[in-house]
């Protein structure tokens, strides 16, 4: 680009890549690498740091592996705001930085099995990450986003995993948000698209002889009986001189 005669060109230094670039909560003495170009870290000079903005995330030191990349070892504390982070590094007199180049994850929650249909009933485990059980005095309220999906004898096994039974009842095909109520001394977590109603295929018509009152979608299955005569092939109409419907 040109401006009034001047070149703006782009700056020959810059922050590439930082590895890994996300963590949990209460995340400590995480190794993170830094990738750069046109600087030279090893530098006896350079004073290399390494910054995030925001607060709770704090930097325990920073070493030089070669000349373009550093290693620095962070804390992320157990009150660290959630999202993004622009990375900052010093080194001699270049500032050189990422944008959003680091998450402070949200809570996550995986369960097994994570889908069901309408009559199942199994139990599920459920492995969190970035977060803390809590039921010293008492079982946490756990339920889903909708209706027809009944959770029962909920059992903490660590400070991040639990079972659950659950019974899928009459419930509408698709996505379901789970939701985890801990007593006031506990967090409170929600988790969006954790566990699937699957559509079960059979006939949805009513009238026809194979209806399947649990089937949620309409699979082409469906039978009628002939002319005059019910599912059973009884006669359903009257029956002339020679016997015949």
């Amino acid at each position: 680009d040109t401006y009034s005669g001047f070149e703006v060109t782009q700056a020959d230094h810059e922050l590439l890549s930082i590895s890994p670039n996300s963590a949990h909560r209460s995340t400590n003495d995480l190794i993170i690498t830094l990738l750069a170009s046109g600087v030279n870290f090893n530098d006896s000079y350079a004073n290399n740091s390494v910054s995030f903005s925001g607060s709770g995330i704090d930097v325990n030191w920073v070493n030089a592996t070669s000349y373009n990349e550093l290693q620095a070892q962070i804390d992320v504390s157990s009150w660290a705001n959630y999202g993004f982070r622009d990375v900052t590094v010093t080194t001699g007199d270049k500032i050189i930085g990422l944008e959003d180049a680091f998450e402070v994850k949200y809570p996550e929650a995986t369960l097994n099995p994570n889908q069901g249909s309408t009559g199942d009933a199994f139990e599920v485990s459920l492995i969190g990450a970035g977060l803390t059980f809590n039921d010293s005095y008492g079982t946490q309220n756990v339920y889903f986003s909708g209706s027809g999906l009944n959770v029962s004898n909920v059992n903490q096994t660590t400070d991040n995993t639990m079972t659950f039974y659950l019974q899928v009842g009459d419930a509408q095909p698709g996505m379901r948000d789970l939701y985890i109520d801990q007593s006031w001394w506990g967090d409170y977590y929600s988790f969006e698209d954790v566990f699937e109603v699957l559509s079960l295929g059979g006939c949805t018509d009513s009238s026809a002889c194979n209806y399947d009152p649990n089937a949620t979608e309409d699979d082409g299955s469906c039978e009628y009986p002939e002319e005059n005569y019910d599912c059973d092939g009884n006669c359903t109409a009257e029956i002339d001189c020679v016997g015949e419907c």
